[in-house]
C-alpha cells in the first residue's frame, strides 16, 4: 500500500534565465538513500455500526475483516483478513486485477506495528517493500494512530520529464505506465495510464524560477501537494510532499538526473 499512496511523482517546468540552461527536463530516477519517506500517520477505528474506519489525512475508507473487496478510492478497493491474533493480510486491487498483497503485524508489547507488501507494477515486474510504525495512540491490536518510522517501498522508479512548449509540461513514469500532460497554470489536469485514478487531477504552478508547486485532488478535493525544487547545478530534484492539515507531516524524495 506504501507504492500505492506514493503513486506518481508529478513534474513540471519553469523556463530559466538566458544564461542559465538548467531545467527540469531529462530523465530522473527516484535516490532512495537520500529520500525522507517516513513520518506520516494513519489511524483506524472501529465505528458504531462495527465497521473499521482508515484515515492518512488525504485517503479514507470503511471496511471490514472479512475477506471482501472495499473501496478504498474509485477503482480502487482492499479486502483484509485476520492471519493471526494480532496480524492482518491484505489483498489491493485496481480494476479488479491484483495490485498489492500485504501483512500486518504487531509486536508483543503492542507498541510497534511492522508491514511486509509485495507490489505488482504495470510494467510486469513485482518489487517488495516493507514498513515499521509505532503506536501514537489508541487500541486495541492493530487499531488505533500509527507513525511511520521506516519505509521501503522496493525499487526506485524512473520518471521522463519533456517541455513541448515554454509553458507546457509532459511527464511519464517509466514503471508505472502513467503519464500526465498539459500546462503549468493551475488546470486541473487528469493523468492517463496504468496508475490513473478516476475523479483524480493534478495541477502544477510555477513558484519561482527552481520551484514548482504540484496540487492534487480527488474529485475535486485536494488530497496532497507537493513542491519541487530544482538543485543549483540541475542535476537534483528535491520533492517535499505533504497533505494538507498534515504539513508537520512532510516526506521528501530526491530526484538524480540520468
Amino acid at each position: 500500500m506504501k507504492r500505492l499512496a506514493l503513486a506518481l511523482l508529478m513534474f513540471a517546468a519553469a523556463a530559466m534565465a538566458a544564461a542559465d540552461d538548467h531545467s527540469f527536463a531529462g530523465t530522473w530516477k527516484q535516490n532512495l538513500e537520500k529520500s525522507h519517506l517516513a513520518g506520516r500517520t494513519t489511524t483506524t477505528t472501529k465505528l458504531p455500526n462495527g465497521m473499521l474506519h482508515v484515515s492518512d489525512g488525504s485517503i479514507e475508507y470503511d471496511f471490514q475483516i472479512d475477506g471482501k473487496d472495499y473501496e478504498v478510492v474509485p477503482g480502487i478497493t482492499a479486502a483484509v483478513t485476520q492471519s493471526g491474533e494480532n496480524s492482518w493480510n491484505t489483498v489491493s486491487k485496481k480494476d479488479g486485477k491484483v495490485q498489492d498483497v500485504g501483512h500486518f503485524s504487531l509486536s508483543k508489547d503492542g507498541n510497534t506495528m511492522e508491514s511486509t507488501d509485495t507490489f505488482y507494477r504495470p510494467d510486469g515486474q513485482t518489487e517488495n517493500g516493507s514498513g515499521v510504525s509505532k503506536r501514537v495512540s489508541g487500541g486495541p491490536g492493530l487499531l488505533g494512530t500509527w507513525k511511520d518510522t521506516k519505509v521501503n517501498v522496493g525499487a526506485a522508479w524512473t520518471e521522463v520529464i519533456e517541455m513541448p512548449a515554454a509553458d507546457e509540461i509532459s511527464e511519464r513514469s517509466i514503471e508505472g505506465k502513467t503519464s500526465w500532460h498539459g500546462k503549468c497554470d493551475g488546470s486541473d489536469v487528469a493523468s492517463e495510464g496504468a496508475l490513473a485514478v478516476k475523479g483524480s487531477t493534478g495541477a502544477c504552478k510555477m513558484v519561482d524560477a527552481r520551484t514548482i508547486e504540484w496540487t492534487g485532488k480527488l474529485n475535486g478535493k485536494i488530497i496532497g501537494i507537493s513542491r519541487m525544487t530544482l538543485s543549483a547545478d540541475g542535476r537534483t530534484i528535491e520533492s517535499v510532499h505533504w497533505t494538507p492539515g498534515k504539513e508537520g507531516e512532510k516526506t521528501t524524495t530526491v530526484l538524480d538526473r540520468q
